[in-house]
């Protein structure tokens, strides 16, 4: 459960505000609680009012802490349930893929390569390398990414051609693998890696822990005012002649590992 208040809201110990009735009853739990914290040793519980009410009601960061309120360890979503994957050898990760592996080449030698495309529920078993032209490639994710000891590497161009791979809405790059974005020679090409929003509410990309980010690129989200972040509970890599720039970072006290 997360909550998204409101700039300055304050409120005193034992109040209590609805958040939700059900004339059924209420079963089941949360597994995780983000943005119970207050500040000034105060914070939100949840509390069962009756058997149809749920409340949120103000108490002592210390009580919150001890009820697993705040101060926890962060929490990774397991996936979403999606549709089957179809194993897809492909020369090119091109225009619309969905539901599929990608598991090799389907001709020649060498790996797939990539080009403008959207991805839904895609898993890249198979390493995936890249190059831009004359000018950028733009990549849009949805419904997450999984590698399966895998890697994706992008590369650049002198000329100033640079990958944009775009994640519409709340979602994970999962699995264990690489994202790698390699600069041009001359290290003048900057790749983006970039949470689009989706809905009003505060969304996050999430990179799992046996994920690796590396190379020249610039990861941000493009509505943080409205609480979208990135969390990294994986590892950060530089590289020699390459920049990282990691914008809006919300790892909610989680570790990030940066080499």
């Amino acid at each position: 459960l997360a909550l998204d208040l409101a700039p300055g809201f304050d409120a005193g110990i034992g109040d209590e505000f609805v958040i939700l009735t059900a004339t059924g009853g209420v079963t089941g739990q949360f597994n995780a609680f983000r943005g119970f914290d207050l500040g000034g040793g105060k914070a939100f519980e949840l509390v069962a009012r009756d058997a149809n009410t749920l409340v949120l009601r103000v108490t002592t960061d210390t009580a919150a802490e001890a009820g697993g309120f705040i101060n926890q360890p962060a929490y990774m979503p397991p996936a979403r349930p999606v549709p089957g994957k179809t194993d897809l050898v492909i020369d090119t990760l091109a225009g619309p893929l969905a539901d599929v592996n990608v598991t090799g080449r389907a001709s020649g030698a060498g790996l797939p390569d990539v080009a403008n495309a959207t991805l839904s529920n895609v898993t890249l078993t198979s390493d995936v390398a890249g190059q831009t032209g004359n000018s950028d490639i733009s990549v849009l994710l949805r419904q997450g990414l999984e590698l399966a000891g895998s890697t994706l590497s992008l590369t650049g161009t002198r000329n100033g051609g640079e990958f944009q791979l775009y994640f519409e809405g709340a979602q994970q790059v999962q699995g264990n693998g690489i994202l790698e974005f390699l600069p041009d020679a001359g290290g003048s090409t900057m790749h983006r890696l970039t949470l689009r929003s989706e809905l009003t509410g505060a969304e996050h990309l999430v990179f799992g822990p046996d994920i690796t980010l590396r190379g020249h690129v610039d990861v941000s989200a493009n509505a943080p005012a409205g609480g979208d972040g990135v969390q990294i509970l994986g590892r950060v890599e530089g590289l020699a002649g390459a920049l990282l720039h990691l914008g809006h970072l919300d790892n909610d006290g989680a570790t990030v590992t940066v080499d």
